[in-house]
């Protein structure tokens, strides 16, 4: 009857804990962020999976992209999630089934769950090692039923370790191999009877790679030996391991290590028991002994204390600062302005990639020049001069950036050097399908939702625009492409300088005030007040009153050069508000961090940033600024 209760008590606790993981991944996580952040390509057709069948790995990591693609089903990809935990936990309680009674093995089986689901709360996790370690347990859960077998386990250990090698890689061969020799090393009664089996396994394990990197496939000698997970992606890269995940990874020799060990000293106590004279024990009224307190509460406890690790392991592996990034990215593609910057105002560390998100956020809200200095510029005109922050995880941004601006041939050149870092990525190939429609280029649009119509998830995007490559008539009824093209430079050479960049926009189309304000905010964030001041006549055409920030910069100019006649109003809040910033900055000249502090309520202004922020000031590069805490 306890063991019945047991049973029932594990499929209650395994069912609320599968219940709990799918509502957390549902409503707190959102799988979609992990295929936005990874970006993993997929194609349904041969070429394209040709390449991951001709390197050792190449299958479980095609595998992982397919599943991936699922994940932009917030619920579907929650359930996936949940399902690959609790087929791990099935594995792990297959190879472990000899543990009969209830207890603390219990917390040895459900670490390594409770390790991979602190791991799937970093967006950049990659999902091909779980499937990797998943298939190392399903080879040895085989092979524990085969090692009372005669010589059983070995035919099975040489027919599967080749299949797992060629599926997932040589890292899961070791851990494989290794798992085998420990069950192998627990069985035999005499340790020298393992030496030939163990120098069998180890030359195999060696010998395998080896003709692999020599004569099957063109790979390097280490990604044929051994490989934590496929390194060929440049978001995957920014995965930083941890201990936890390597205490997953390597959770095969050390879990069946540690349940060997407790199962040879639960042998050794019980020999011990035998001989020493048993004592009485106190009998119920019915004959039977009765167990104490905690032998009844002991499940409980168990149960307890599985569910505080979780919780535990969960709030350790949370990323929150790259979480961030990747939901500000994320609903910045989906111009959901309000979110990027509830996000940026939430994270009181400063980052750049939040920079240049809530950069494009204010652009998009028409708050750019009022609200430009609410967060700390840093990177001062790299944010509005591409050739400055020219790194591979920003071709995307520049893409979009551009796209927004109105300077369509601008945003296909970054698109396109986008596309070399994340070939098949559908946001890229995407963008590419609407810069051809502007440019009027349907024959390359058409290619590119050929391509696009081969994955999974863009379906209603190939849709929408094949029917306008059908009937282009129906172009001019979309009001993006129209102003598209009303707003882009054509007949032209894309100027190096991108100063003559934003005024080809200008010259195009004079209603471009975005374009307008940012080639002026560009000369201001590199300190040029001279070209500033000789484009300000244009903004008569824009505003009725000179924007705050260009009446600091007016301010500035004036104090630079007394001679300068300068015909435009600036209101006298403003020059109160200057001399008050002045006074102090005089007062406490030379002691920087005492005047950084007492003009903290100055920080959103043009002054504080050409004196404390700007890269010209404090010497940085963009690949310098990294983590500097700025409480905003």
């Amino acid at each position: 009857m306890d063991s019945k209760r047991i049973f029932v008590g594990h499929i209650i606790f395994i069912s609320l804990f599968a219940l709990s993981v799918f509502l957390f991944f549902l409503l707190f996580i959102r799988p979609e962020f992990y295929f936005f952040a990874q970006q993993p390509p997929f194609q349904t057709n041969i070429y394209f999976i040709m390449p991951y069948l001709s390197f050792p790995g190449g299958i479980s990591y095609y595998l992982s992209h397919l599943i991936m693609q699922f994940f932009t089903i917030n619920w579907l990809g929650s359930l996936i999630i949940t399902f690959i935990l609790l087929t791990l936990l099935f594995l792990i309680s297959g190879i472990f089934r000899g543990l009969r009674r209830p207890g603390m093995e219990w917390i040895i089986i459900f670490l390594p769950v409770t390790l991979l689901l602190g791991l799937f709360t970093n967006f950049y996790f990659p999902l091909v090692t779980a499937l990797n370690i998943i298939f190392v347990y399903a080879a040895l859960y085989l092979s524990t039923y085969f090692f009372n077998s005669g010589h059983a386990h070995w035919t099975l250990y040489f027919l599967s370790a080749p299949v797992l090698y060629y599926t997932c890689g040589g890292s899961s061969l070791i851990l494989y191999s290794a798992g085998f020799l420990i069950l192998l090393f627990f069985r035999l009664p005499d340790l020298k009877k393992a030496i030939i089996p163990a120098f069998t396994v180890i030359a195999f394990c060696l010998a395998m790679p080896y003709l692999s990197y020599k004569v099957l496939f063109h790979v390097t000698m280490s990604k044929a030996f051994f490989e934590y997970y496929p390194t060929d992606s440049l978001l995957i890269v920014n995965y930083k391991k941890g201990v936890f995940f390597y205490l997953f990874f390597y959770s095969v020799p050390a879990l069946l290590l540690l349940n060997e060990s407790l199962v040879k000293l639960r042998s050794r106590k019980s020999m011990a028991s035998k001989e020493k004279p048993k004592k009485v024990k106190v009998q119920r009224s019915n004959g039977q002994s009765g167990p104490s307190w905690i032998q009844k509460k002991s499940i409980l406890i168990v149960y307890t204390l599985i569910t505080l690790l979780a919780m535990v392991l969960v709030k350790v592996n949370y990323t929150p600062l790259d979480n961030k990034i990747v939901k500000a990215n994320y609903y910045c593609t989906q111009k959901m302005w309000d979110a990027v910057l509830d996000i940026v105002r939430s994270e009181k560390d400063y980052d750049v990639n939040l920079n240049y998100f809530y950069n494009r956020a204010i652009d998009n809200t028409d708050q750019y020049l009022d609200k430009y200095f609410d967060y700390p510029q840093f990177i001062g005109h790299a944010a509005t001069n591409p050739e400055i922050g020219d790194f591979g995880l920003l071709y995307m941004y520049w893409s979009d950036y551009f796209y927004d601006l109105g300077h369509i041939p601008e945003s296909e050149r970054w698109a396109l050097k986008a596309l070399v870092g994340f070939p098949y990525c559908p946001r890229i190939l995407e963008r590419l399908v609407k810069i051809n429609m502007v440019l009027g280029k349907y024959n390359a649009a058409e290619k590119l939702l050929v391509i696009l119509d081969d994955n999974l998830i863009s379906g209603r995007f190939v849709k929408k625009y094949t029917a306008m490559i059908e009937d282009t008539s129906l172009v001019y009824s979309d009001e993006e492409i129209m102003a598209k093209r009303a707003e882009m430079p054509v007949n032209i050479i894309t100027p190096k300088n991108v100063t003559f960049r934003y005024n080809d926009l200008v010259n195009r189309n004079k209603n471009n005030r975005r374009a307008y304000e940012h080639m002026q905010m560009n000369l201001l964030l590199s300190h040029d007040f001279w070209n500033f001041f000789k484009n300000l006549p244009v903004a008569a055409e824009y505003y009725n009153e000179l924007p705050v920030i260009f009446q600091q910069a007016l301010i500035i100019l004036r104090t630079r050069n007394n001679e300068v006649n300068i015909p435009y109003g600036v209101e006298n809040q403003t020059i109160q508000a200057f001399r008050q910033f002045w006074s102090i900055y005089e007062a406490n000249y030379s002691n920087k961090k005492r005047a950084m502090k007492l003009l903290k309520s100055y920080r959103n202004t043009l002054y504080y940033y050409i004196l404390f922020d700007s890269p010209k000031v404090t010497g940085m590069s963009l690949g310098d600024i990294e983590g500097d805490r700025y409480y905003h």
